[in-house]
């Protein structure tokens, strides 16, 4: 507790009462994101890995939104959007399948700045919240099958840096959950 209330103490005499307190974010992480690799490793479990064409396998995201309100120098509230896709090709009885994956995810969130200066900053962030998931089996000759699932999700990033002018800023995230181990972007504060 002593160490929070220090480094909110040492944040705020860096912090110019003008600066801007909302802040918009775009991101695109590393595909080794928490939904993706829930499946790599159920794939896995199932013996799934042994007929599965890894050269087919394509990821996009996870792509991110954010939106922070800074509450206090030290403190940001506020929800993390995630969207990520998953394709594969399976081989099920000697037939090749083609497998889909959405996953929309919407997380509330909590920033802690942890050094604020005028053209950088260091944080942390934590999220919590829900995953909606939409999966599509296709086999060649047959009618798609195509189901839904929900489940909890998460995001920590340990350590970010932010990088560049009042209103706009480039940032890396080092973390796990569903924005990835690794997420980068740009920032625009307001």
């Amino acid at each position: 507790m002593c160490m929070i209330l220090a480094t909110g103490t040492a944040v705020a005499r860096n912090y110019d009462a003008d600066e801007p307190k909302s802040e918009i974010s775009v991101g695109y992480g590393l595909p080794l994101n928490a939904s993706n690799m829930c499946e790599f490793l159920a794939a896995g479990w199932t013996g799934g890995l042994s007929n599965k064409d890894l050269d087919k396998d394509r990821y996009v995201g996870p792509l991110t939104l954010e939106y922070f309100y800074h509450v206090t120098p030290v403190i940001g509230v506020g929800a993390v959007g995630v969207y990520s896709y998953h394709k594969g090709v399976y081989v099920n009885a000697g037939t090749p399948e083609d497998q889909s994956s959405t996953y929309l995810t919407i997380m509330p969130s909590v920033k802690v700045n942890w050094l604020r200066r005028d053209n950088w900053g260091l944080y942390s962030k934590i999220a919590f919240g829900y995953s909606y998931c939409k999966y599509k089996n296709a086999e060649e000759g047959k009618e798609a099958r195509t189901d839904t699932g929900s489940c909890a999700n998460f995001q920590a990033s340990i350590i970010g840096a932010e990088v560049g002018g009042r209103s706009v800023r480039g940032f890396v995230e080092l973390g796990f959950g569903e924005q990835g181990v690794g997420l980068a972007g740009v920032r625009f504060r307001f």
